[in-house]
Parts: structure tokens; C-alpha cells; sequence
């Protein structure tokens, strides 16, 4: 057995921990350096071996020097990310700066840290990644973070913030290569700026616009009247339906019983319905339709319904008519799994896969390597795909690929 020498530093656990406070550790972070003091000759059996057995850093210890066919070095590739092992790499490394309102975002100033690490090991690059928590998005907080991340040496900045901390950032002039995975330019499309950051936020507007085609005369709106992005939406589609007859239903923290909105409304049988409400109160409209047997041609919702969750809230019946707009593409299966590493969702939260684009971006502007996002970049906007959505009984599945589907096949629906 080869003896090594290892120095291991558990981030992943760090960084969780840091996560539930929304704080990134000011540490350093840590380096792996794995030494081979085995004087023995090796060779691939002896290799599949310490991988058979758990014995992870004598396989690491070895691997500069040991042949190995392509299947140990596809193995070496992902324990040598997994543990940040030093090595010597064709570029510098890259250095990212986090600049987070913690109080307005809440959780995704842990996610979109996590989304950028998750990035950078899938890469195997060496990299430095520090927070710059915001304690509020007033101009002269945003000024001073942006110069004290330029005098520590930052080039690129992933700056999650809220619509009003954009317009904000565009009074400060900067230098910085600053991404916001967040907001979509076409909230700031009429304020002048000083700078040209990158948007990575989804196009709402888009989404509604291909929901509407499934759309006839009448349309009825449920939304979330604590949500100021759910009020954007239904104004959206207010003004977007124009003609069509539309009847709007404000939800509120007391709409606690929803049978008022359904019982004996027979008039939702013919409306194509919005659903612009979180998670679990859409999952409770549309047990309450399946209740008073209210069968509406069609239940429209944007991304902020694309969530696992709504297979385990309802029943397939509950979700027969529903169609959901998606701008996630969920071919990046290995990315995905180094997410999973950290206890982050990159397939159905679309900021996490959003804030990789721009973690994409940076790695492309240093290195000139090709990009692993097909997403295009134009006019300083992220440019998503749109898939209309139908949630079968075994998962999401494209409108287009429904002609494929036995129909017939019970529950399916």
C-alpha cells in the first residue's frame, strides 16, 4: 500500500455551514497537495485497486506518475477537482468577487457563491472567490464595495442584486466586468448608464408571450399580491392580452381558504388561466380546481413554477391542462452533479444556473477557451430558449414532444 501524505480541507462542509448564515468564510481557500512516497512500481491494476478499496489519496499520489488508461484518467480528473489538488495549469487562475445585498436576496447569496464554485472545480482551474456583503443598495454602499473590490486586485464581479441595486450600480463608473445573473435588462432599458454590466436574468416577458398563444378570449389571472414580481407579471399579461377579457384574482396571506375563488365558478371552465403564485399556493389552486371539477382549457405559468415540488403537491389530474415556460437547460448533467456536491441546485433554480452562465462567461474572457453554455450574449443580455413545459406523471416533458407520449396510458396525464 503506498503511503501518503495528504493535506485535506473538508470546503464542501465549510461552505454549507457558511451557507445557512449567508457568510463566505474570509479564509483563504485551501489547497490540496498530495505526495507520492512510494519508491514500488505501479501499474493500472494496482491503481483500480486503491480506487476498489477507498484509498482515494494513493490513487491521487500515483497518478502524476502511473500509466493509466483513459477510464483512470476520467477518474483522476474528477477526485483531483473534487479535492482541489494543486497542480500546474496553462492559465492563472481566476479571481471572482461576490457582491451580495445578504438582507434583500436572502438564500441565493449562499446558492449563487456555491453555483460559482460548483463552476470552477468542474473546470479544474485554480481560483480565489470573495464575498463583498452589501448592507443595503444606496449608492455610496455599491461605490465603496466597487472600489474596495477594485483595490484588491478583482477583475470580474457576480453581483446578484435586486432591480433597484442595478439601477443603482449604473450611477457608479467602473472598470469591473460585472454579471447579474438576477435582473433582465429589459427592466433598465430606459436608464442611462455610465457602465455596460452583463444581464443573466430570464425574460419574463418572453415566457408570456409564448403562454399566450395558448390562449382564446378569456383569461384569468391568480397571483400573489405579496409579490412584487408576481404584480409585474400579472400587469404583463394584462397588457400583452389586450383585447382578450381578462379577470384578475389577488391572493394574499389571508386567502388561506380558496374555496371562495372556485365554488360554483363555473366561468373558469372557460378561461385559460395564469398562475403568477409560488409553489405551494399553485399546487393548492389546482387541487381546488380538480375539487369543483373546474376543468379550464389551459393553466399558464412562467418559470417560477418549474419546481420538483409540484410532483409531490399534487396529483397528475391536478396538472392535466398545465403548461409551464422553462429557460433552463438541463443538458449540463456532470455540472449539475458538482452542484449536488454542495447541496445546490442548478437544474430547476434558475439564478443558480443563471449566476453559471456568467462563472462561464469570465472562464471564457481569461482562458479563450469555448464556452460550455450555448446560451448567446447579446447586447450585454444572456439569451435564454424558451420550452413550453407539460408535468407528466415521470417529469417535465417538452410541449413539442407530446405527439411521442400514449395518451391513452392512464395517469399519465
Amino acid at each position: 500500500m503506498a503511503k501518503v501524505i495528504a493535506t485535506v480541507f473538508l470546503f464542501i462542509i465549510t461552505i454549507t455551514a457558511y451557507g445557512k448564515s449567508f457568510l463566505i468564510s474570509p479564509l483563504p481557500l485551501p489547497k490540496t497537495i498530495v505526495l507520492n512516497i512510494e519508491t514500488k512500481e505501479c501499474d493500472e491494476e494496482t491503481m483500480w485497486e486503491y480506487l476498489d478499496k477507498g484509498e482515494i489519496f494513493s490513487f491521487l499520489s500515483l497518478a502524476t506518475t502511473c500509466p493509466m488508461d483513459e477510464e483512470l484518467k476520467q477518474e483522476y480528473r474528477l477526485y483531483s477537482a473534487m479535492f482541489q489538488i494543486s497542480r500546474p495549469l496553462s492559465s492563472e487562475g481566476l479571481a471572482i468577487a461576490i457582491l451580495s445585498p445578504i438582507n434583500k436576496i436572502g438564500k441565493y447569496s449562499s446558492t449563487t457563491t456555491k453555483s460559482v464554485i460548483s463552476y470552477l472545480l468542474y473546470k479544474k482551474i485554480p481560483f480565489n472567490i470573495k464575498m463583498f456583503p452589501l448592507e443595503d443598495e444606496e449608492r455610496e454602499t455599491l461605490k465603496k464595495s466597487i472600489e474596495l473590490i477594485e483595490e484588491e486586485g478583482f477583475r470580474y464581479v457576480i453581483a446578484p442584486l435586486t432591480g433597484k441595486g442595478a439601477k443603482t450600480l449604473f450611477e457608479i463608473e467602473t472598470d469591473l466586468k460585472i454579471y447579474l445573473p438576477t435582473i433582465n435588462s429589459s427592466i433598465v432599458a430606459d436608464i442611462e448608464r455610465e457602465n455596460s454590466p452583463i444581464f443573466g436574468g430570464i425574460d419574463y416577458e418572453r415566457q408570456i408571450e409564448e403562454l399566450l398563444g395558448f390562449t382564446s378570449e378569456k383569461i384569468a389571472i391568480f397571483y400573489d399580491g405579496r409579490s412584487s414580481l408576481a404584480e409585474r407579471l400579472t400587469e404583463m399579461i394584462e397588457t400583452k392580452a389586450n383585447p382578450k377579457k381578462v379577470k384578475i384574482y389577488r391572493l394574499t396571506k389571508e386567502s388561506y381558504n380558496l374555496k371562495r375563488y372556485f365554488y360554483q365558478n363555473s366561468d373558469l371552465n372557460a378561461s385559460d388561466i395564469f398562475l403568477n403564485t409560488p409553489i405551494v399556493k399553485s399546487a393548492l389552486i389546482l387541487s381546488q380546481l380538480t375539487l369543483f371539477d373546474l376543468e379550464p382549457p389551459n393553466i399558464l405559468s412562467t418559470q417560477i413554477n418549474y419546481n420538483p415540488l409540484l410532483f409531490t403537491l399534487t396529483q397528475p389530474k391536478d396538472r392535466k391542462n398545465l403548461i409551464i415556460a422553462n429557460s433552463i437547460n438541463s443538458s449540463h448533467h456532470l455540472l449539475s452533479e458538482f452542484n449536488s456536491l454542495l447541496n445546490n441546485d442548478m437544474e430547476f433554480n434558475w439564478i443558480n444556473y443563471s449566476t453559471s452562465i456568467g462563472a462561464d462567461l469570465f472562464y471564457h474572457d481569461l482562458t479563450a477557451e469555448a464556452r460550455e453554455f450555448d446560451e448567446e450574449l447579446k447586447e450585454s443580455q444572456i439569451i435564454y430558449t424558451i420550452t413550453l413545459q407539460r408535468a407528466l406523471k415521470g417529469g417535465f416533458v417538452p410541449v413539442m414532444f407530446l405527439n411521442e407520449i400514449d395518451r391513452e396510458t392512464p395517469g399519465e396525464l
